[in-house]
């Protein structure tokens, strides 16, 4: 009976997609405890169909003692079953056994992530489970950028081509809504291309922050070149950044120009929430009211990201980590997937606002919350979820698409026993620097009553640089195209000063604002 009702509505669901004014109006005005409970039942029915037939899933259950026939509701799921993570079920199982059956499907698409050993983690998605991405995909790109078949779209790809997802998905699933080229983190060529095209279209250009802010300044360098003389909107993901940059982004671009991020993982998917003009809104509201952001975020930290995400494609719970941070806990719920993702825990710091939640809130502060969604678009705003994001909880910051991991810092640290013997403890930061460009920032303290010195900082700088652009290959080689740009800048700071005058945690990652 359940997957009779799971299949039904999905294929309702997609075929809904294809008329866009109609989808919204439908879904606009659902109870948002509908796509809830959807989402539930998807995710169940998943389980189910995992613990049957995926090898390494049998195998995961039965190492920790879960008998899936005990598993008949989504609280079952909830509290019984265990977290799928990196550690405990994509290292521990072959790529095969993960996927349904034990086979690799016929055809499909491998992307990778590489990590701090620099060997690549792959992971892989059959064409079949691509085609329900596509109408979604079309549909969220009319809402955001008013995409249409009658308007000329040029979409310049900025993400890093190759193997790695963020480049591929971009290409595969916004390229057939227009024109595309695939060029890479290549500012020359990007410009190249604009000169050449003209000021006629409509440009929608993608990357990661960081690199999307080179490209506007290489734009401004340029001499016959003026951003204001072209239509152009922004599309990015990779990570998280502060309103600040969005803002100074903006200033550069002709009034009107859309800015939103994606938020996904490899691991999972690339699109698990957009943001969108209201969200937009209300992360500029929480960069303004401590209260508000105490009273939805539990927290008085800026979020990285504020996003909607859809139910019937993602289930999303908050959990607590052993260290008690709050972290998202998400299972994919394609049906045609080949590679289920249970309950899987990618490590990323946040939580989850049930959409009612978040409008009475915002109402208690004194928002009006319809007005706001009035005065930020002309489309009606759907009740999904909303996701915030911090970062990675164990310290690990993204730069340019590429994750800096807090483990190499460590390493490089220990590796030098005199280095060791005088730095307490570290974190890692993504923050806009002078130019206001987004750089890696690397802040040390050293241990009680050690002196800092310059030979100090220099052996610093020298061992941890080392080590990143060892680890870190896409970072490399953005660094040595432009060394002054994506030089890390690091602070040395004495003993319970500054950052860790409250609290010395180890490789505790938090965003600072300057």
């Amino acid at each position: 009976m359940m997957r009779t009702v799971v299949k039904l509505l999905d294929s309702v669901f997609y075929s809904l997609l294809s008329f866009f004014h109609l989808a919204i109006n439908i879904l606009s005005r659902l109870d948002p405890a509908f796509f809830e409970s959807m989402s539930g039942k998807r995710a169940l029915y998943l389980f189910r169909k995992a613990s049957r037939q995926v090898p390494a899933y049998k195998n995961f259950l039965w190492a920790h003692q879960i008998d899936p026939g005990q598993v008949r509701t989504i609280d079952d799921l909830n509290v019984i079953v265990p977290q799928t993570t990196k550690e405990n079920y994509v290292r521990a199982y072959r790529l095969s056994e993960r996927c349904l059956k034990g086979r690799l499907p016929s055809h499909g698409y491998l992307d990778e992530s590489s990590g701090t050993s620099g060997l690549p983690t792959n992971w892989i998605r059959s064409a079949d489970e691509d085609k329900p991405y596509f109408p979604l995909m079309k549909m969220i790109m009319k809402y955001l950028y008013s995409v249409y078949k009658d308007q000329n779209y040029i979409f310049l790809n900025g993400f890093t081509i190759g193997a790695w997802a963020g480049g591929q998905r971009f290409s595969q699933t916004i390229g057939p809504l227009g024109v595309i080229k695939n060029i890479g983190t290549n500012a020359d060529k990007i410009l190249g291309t604009m000169k050449d095209v003209g000021t006629q279209p409509h440009y929608l250009i993608g990357g990661y922050p960081p690199f999307l802010k080179d490209l506007i300044d290489q734009g401004r360098k340029t001499k016959g070149f003026d951003w204001k003389d072209y239509n152009v909107h922004i599309l990015t993901g990779g990570e998280g950044f502060l309103e600040e940059w969005r803002d100074c982004i903006s200033s550069h671009l002709r009034p009107g120009a859309k800015i939103f991020s994606f938020y996904g993982a490899i691991d999972l998917e690339t699109g698990i929430a957009t943001e969108n003009p209201v969200c937009v809104a209300i992360k500029k509201l929480l960069n303004q009211d401590q209260e508000l952001r105490q009273t939805l975020l539990s927290s008085g930290r800026l979020p990285c990201f504020l996003g909607q995400y859809s139910p019937l494609n993602f289930y999303i719970r908050e959990t607590t980590s052993p260290d008690g941070i709050r972290e998202l806990e998400i299972s994919v719920l394609n049906l045609k997937t080949v590679y289920p993702k249970i309950k899987y825990n990618v490590g990323d710091e946040g939580g989850k606002i049930p959409y009612k939640t978040m409008k009475v809130s915002m109402e208690k502060h004194g928002y009006d919350f319809r007005g706001l969604i009035k005065s930020c678009q002309s489309q009606p705003l759907i009740p999904l979820p909303f996701i915030y994001l911090f970062g990675r909880s164990d310290g690990t910051v993204s730069v340019n698409g590429v994750n800096i991991y807090s483990s190499d810092v460590y390493e490089a640290i220990f590796s030098d026993s005199n280095l060791a013997g005088k730095i307490s403890t570290f974190k890692l930061s993504v923050e806009m620097d002078s130019e206001k460009s987004l750089r890696l920032f690397i802040y040390l303290e050293v241990k009680e009553g050690m002196e800092i010195t310059e030979s100090l900082e220099q052996k610093c700088r020298r061992v941890i640089v080392s080590k990143i652009l060892a680890s870190a290959e896409c970072f490399r080689n953005a660094y040595e195209s432009n060394p002054a740009a994506h030089e890390p800048i690091l602070t040395i700071l004495p003993f319970r000063t500054g950052l860790f005058k409250d609290e010395g945690e180890l490789l505790k990652h938090r965003y600072v604002k300057k």
